[in-house]
């Protein structure tokens, strides 16, 4: 038996890193998409332009910090973190259509990438969520 939770051990390992590339490498793509877009702002949105791409940075900080730890409650918290820097991005993107910092298209294109990443983060939070779950039922 000590076997077989080895090699399960080993299995959330590897699921884990290939779950960390793709949310991390999607990060990556949105911050970069946002990028094209921000040298086009109007200097009066350098702040909210400076916002954005911090919450980018954050959220690959705190995917990284989840990939780098065994403990599944604080993979989670990461996650959620990573999750909510990605979900406050779209209402900041919304107000530079609105203020007429960027067209439509261009706040599309960034959305469309940022969405990606924030699914790529939910998978890997519910799949954290699902394996904590089997795990406290494996203990009662």
């Amino acid at each position: 038996m000590k076997k077989e939770n080895g090699k399960m051990e080993q299995l959330h390992k590897v699921d884990d890193k290939a779950k960390f590339e793709n949310v991390y490498h999607a990060i990556m793509r949105a911050g970069e998409e946002f990028y094209r877009l921000s040298c086009n702002l109007p200097s009066a949105l350098d702040e909210v332009r400076k916002m954005i791409h911090g919450r980018y940075d954050l959220a690959a900080h705190y995917v990284f910090d989840a990939s780098n730890t065994y403990d599944n409650s604080r993979k989670l918290d990461d996650l959620n973190e990573a999750h909510n820097c990605l979900f406050f991005q779209m209402s900041s993107i919304e107000y530079l259509v609105k203020t007429h910092g960027c067209t439509i298209g261009q706040a599309n294109n960034v959305i469309d990438v940022t969405r990606d990443a924030y699914v790529q983060t939910d998978r890997w939070k519910n799949s954290v969520i699902k394996r904590m779950s089997v795990s406290e039922v494996k203990t009662c």
